[in-house]
């Protein structure tokens, strides 16, 4: 009978675990997409080159960026699969 009191325990224990686990990672996927997400903003935001060279942006800087862009938001959505 105390075996089974103490696999009960035990069960409950790694419930608790389980579900410590899950909240940590839950946490650290949230603050990955809200990092993406800020990336994504400032990378589109208008009038975000030095002053005087607005609107010239070089189109090997700007294969970069779209590279970038594209690589993240993959990222993004692999993320996206496993919540």
């Amino acid at each position: 009978m105390s075996s089974t009191l103490q696999h009960w325990k035990q069960t409950g224990r790694l419930c608790v675990h389980k579900q410590n686990n899950n909240v940590m990672i839950l946490n650290v996927l949230i603050l990955f997409i809200k990092a993406v997400n800020k990336l994504a903003e400032i990378m589109n935001r208008k009038g975000a080159a030095p002053h005087g060279q607005r609107g010239k942006v070089s189109e090997s800087d700007m294969r970069k960026k779209e590279k970038e862009c594209r690589k993240l938001e993959q990222e993004l959505k692999q993320v996206r699969i496993y919540l």
